[in-house]
């Protein structure tokens, strides 16, 4: 550190909301827009995990039946022995009971 600068008052940025910085796009989600502002999270203990966000609204409709074909459905709901055993509760969200039940 500089000895000659003991004190530096840093400028006060005013954030922009992500409705603001994709306002352009005609098409944003209410629910995308949550989704991003969840994940980009300085602080990382209050930073949604990677199970929080596949569990996220935004993505529900992609469990809905017959919305994927079969090659997609096996990509988005098979997981590990490990992923199932550490994430139970997640995988009762994330796994369908119309796909469980196949």
């Amino acid at each position: 550190m500089n000895p000659d600068y003991k004190e530096y008052k840093f400028p006060l940025i005013k954030c922009f909301t992500w409705k603001k910085i994709l306002g352009h796009l005609s098409n944003v989600d209410d629910l995308f827009i949550d989704l991003l502002t969840k994940i980009f999270v300085y602080d990382p203990n209050k930073r949604i995990n990677s199970f929080e966000g596949l569990t996220h609204p935004y993505f529900d409709s992609l469990r809905n039946k017959g919305v994927n074909d079969h090659e997609m459905e096996k990509v988005l709901f098979e997981f590990t022995t490990e992923e199932k055993m550490m994430n139970s509760e997640y995988m009762k969200q994330l796994i369908p009971d119309w796909y469980k039940n196949k």
